[in-house]
């Protein structure tokens, strides 16, 4: 039996969101890790080639609890950094499916 917090289903959940994200978007995302200005990496869980789509999936039924609502603002945030220097001239975009 599985811990309560065991997140398999949002791990899984993850490659169906990156494949109805690229249908959406009409790109193919990927997971990729790239590299910082500042040579640090960043692990993203989906990214089209050209690097105008980047994508952070969450996958969660039900209220989020503890961590989980941070966990999303976390990933909001890492989004809006990576964008400035990987895509900065591209208009921000929102894709949300519940």
């Amino acid at each position: 039996m599985s811990h309560a917090s065991d997140s398999a289903a949002q791990r899984d959940a993850e490659p169906e969101i990156l494949a109805r994200a690229s249908e959406y978007f009409e790109k193919t995302l990927r997971p990729r890790k790239i590299t910082t200005p500042e040579g640090g990496k960043v692990q993203l869980d989906g990214i089209s080639d050209d690097n105008s789509v980047i994508l952070e999936a969450h996958a969660h039924q039900g209220a989020l609890r503890g961590a989980q609502a941070k966990k999303v603002l976390t990933d909001a945030l890492k989004l809006v950094w990576v964008r400035s220097w990987v895509s900065p001239s591209e208009a921000p975009r929102v894709w949300w499916r519940l």
